[in-house]
């Protein structure tokens, strides 16, 4: 594995990354909090039924190796509670960031976008996290 140099600018355009993908990331998000209670509700719905809650046991033992959660629930509510926790990596990695570093505009547009689009999916998913 090939480390990158700390005067390698272009690999350390976090910032801008963000930005080139701010669009996207935007309409994901607040497509799945405008479905979020959907979900839910249908999840609750099928639970009851002995056959679906085997199948949810079973994807929930198999993704418990990988994420950690405790019921198909806590694996639906985790794109909400993610996308709360960007701004606040962006705003520690803005404070960390050198003034006359290339990237510094980019990370502070990105905190700021990125805290709307935080804001608007709560909105959206009517959940207090």
């Amino acid at each position: 594995m090939e480390v990158k140099s700390k005067s390698d600018p272009v690999h350390q355009m976090v910032g801008r990354c963000f930005l080139q993908h701010a669009e996207t990331m935007k309409s994901v998000y607040t497509q799945y909090c405008l479905n979020h209670d959907k979900a839910e509700q249908l999840l609750e719905k099928y639970e009851s039924l002995p056959e679906v809650q085997r199948v949810l046991i079973q994807g929930v033992e198999t993704l418990r190796n990988q994420i950690s959660c405790f019921n198909m629930g806590s694996i639906l509510i985790k794109p909400v509670q993610r996308i709360l926790k960007y701004p606040l990596i962006l705003n520690e990695l803005l404070k960390c960031t050198e003034n006359d570093h290339q990237d510094k505009n980019d990370l502070k547009e990105d905190c700021n976008y990125y805290d709307d689009v935080a804001a608007l999916s709560m909105r959206l998913s009517g959940k207090r996290i």
